[in-house]
């Protein structure tokens, strides 16, 4: 798609369904001309009359040879297996790495899940993904737990991960986590008033997985010192659930960038 006009100070939604109907897999490129734009796509999920959730997906970081992806916070596993047994429409309540390999050069794509302790088991997948496609791999046998997806490859990629909520063996929610910004030194967060907040963060140089509940209203600070960072922020409504990523928001040209929560 080209010539889209986007007045400044406004926002345009581009309806991507009636425009690649039926794709199931897909990645979105956006450029811009004049001034710069921010953009994020919208997920809908609903089964007849029921609804089984929406997100929205933020932009990945820049391609990598590695990337880290904290926050996969599985709930609901067995319900989740149980409902995929009876029904595959329900196939998309399964743990998902979304892999999209730029280019002509095919890609081996290693992922190593993470727990956050000892007592949570994860696993490891390789696969072999086709340039310049997309690429869904399934993460099966996860148990109930915290984790953290590392994905390496042999060319520059991006990556997301996909997971789902569901009480009384009825889907609820799901959300996509993009690749987290690789930092060191300072960071503030603004934790959303409602609900349960976690924050998850992955220490690059020694492997260890950290989970943090933190107070709801607050603002949240912590200090990597120089070791190489990653994190984002799980946020828990009524069984619905969101992420929030940790970013190094830098102001630009004069203007503020405020997050609402």
């Amino acid at each position: 798609l080209s010539g889209i006009s986007v007045v400044a100070g406004k926002a345009t939604v581009i309806p991507l369904a009636g425009i690649i109907p039926k794709t199931k897999t897909f990645v979105t490129h956006v450029t811009a001309s004049g001034g710069a734009v921010a953009g994020w796509i919208q997920q809908r999920t609903v089964r007849g009359l029921s609804a089984g959730g929406v997100d929205y997906v933020s932009p990945a970081p820049n391609f990598s040879k590695e990337l880290v992806i904290p926050g996969i916070f599985i709930r609901g596993a067995a319900e989740a297996n149980q409902l995929v047994a009876k029904n595959l429409d329900f196939a998309d309540l399964l743990p998902v790495l979304r892999v999209f390999v730029p280019g002509t050069s095919d890609a081996t794509v290693t992922a190593q899940i993470f727990g956050s302790n000892s007592k949570t088991f994860g696993t490891v997948i390789r696969e072999t993904i086709t340039g310049g496609t997309v690429s869904d791999l399934e993460i099966r046998g996860l148990a109930d737990g915290d984790y953290v997806a590392v994905v390496t490859a042999d060319v520059a990629i991006q990556s997301s991960f996909r997971f789902s909520r569901i009480g009384a063996s009825t889907p609820i929610d799901f959300t996509w986590i993009s690749a987290a910004e690789k930092f060191n030194g300072n960071r503030r967060l603004t934790i959303p008033s409602v609900g349960i907040s976690k924050i998850c963060i992955y220490n690059g140089d020694t492997g260890v997985v950290d989970v943090r509940t933190v107070a709801p209203g607050s603002t949240y600070e912590f200090d990597s010192g120089n070791s190489k960072i990653y994190a984002n922020l799980i946020v828990d409504v009524g069984g619905g659930v969101a992420n929030l990523s940790v970013l190094d928001q830098k102001n630009i040209g004069g203007s503020l960038r405020i997050n609402v929560r």
